[in-house]
């Protein structure tokens, strides 16, 4: 439990001492000579000897992994994160000079979204980027037009099936229905086996068709 505080008010020296006490009971040893000095290589790293680029470019690749862009704010932030985790120790003027240098080449590594001549960004805009984040979002909408491409021939394709499965079964049974719709459709699926016997509808043996071809991307609903 909480000892009650003393009713009677201490003396500057008093509270001194019994704080003295406290932390000596707690294991703190507070005696002359008893604690080493610690030189300041071994408590971290000093202004000169951090890599300001690589800060700077770790501050702009965390931003990167967790935003598709960021305001200045952000970017300070991240700058701020990245000087605290590298270790650095020295004097606040250095430390506040490394950080704001640091910000700044991060910035330099960052792409703005925004025409200058037509906006003026606040400190909280979300206006700036990386190239990274731009050759990402290439990739992605290069990918979705191959697949919108792909999906556009496959419905082509898949309709050559379903016709073909239609009217093999009312010539010649499912068999039949689904080797002719993939020999129309152009998927190279064997229908062997598919029969009546199998219990399968116009529909399912559709789906096998669709499982069972060449195409790369397929969706199949019920």
């Amino acid at each position: 439990d909480r000892p009650v505080k003393a009713a009677v008010r201490e003396t500057p020296e008093q509270l001194a001492g019994r704080v003295r006490a406290e932390l000596a009971a707690a294991g703190f040893d507070f005696t002359p000579g008893a604690r080493r000095a610690v030189r300041l290589e071994e408590q971290g790293v000093p202004v000169g000897g951090v890599d300001r680029d690589r800060l700077a470019g770790d501050a702009v690749a965390v931003l990167s992994a967790q935003k598709s862009a960021w305001s200045a704010a952000d970017l300070a932030a991240a700058v701020e994160e990245v000087v605290a985790r590298s270790g650095v120790v020295d004097d606040p003027d250095s430390v506040g000079e490394l950080v704001e240098d640091v910000r700044g080449r991060a910035l330099g590594g960052c792409v703005s979204v925004l025409d200058p001549e037509l906006h003026v960004p606040t400190v909280m805009s979300r206006y700036l980027t990386s190239q990274a984040v731009v050759d990402a979002d290439m990739r992605l909408n290069l990918g979705f037009a191959n697949l919108a491409s792909y999906h556009n021939n496959q419905n082509s394709i898949n309709s050559s099936i379903e016709k073909g499965v239609q009217d093999g079964v009312e010539d010649g049974g499912v068999e039949d229905g689904v080797q002719d719709g993939v020999e129309d459709g152009g998927v190279g699926v064997d229908g062997r086996g598919l029969d009546r016997e199998r219990g399968l509808d116009v529909g399912q043996v559709a789906a096998v068709g669709v499982l069972c071809g060449t195409g790369r991307l397929g969706v199949i609903v019920g």
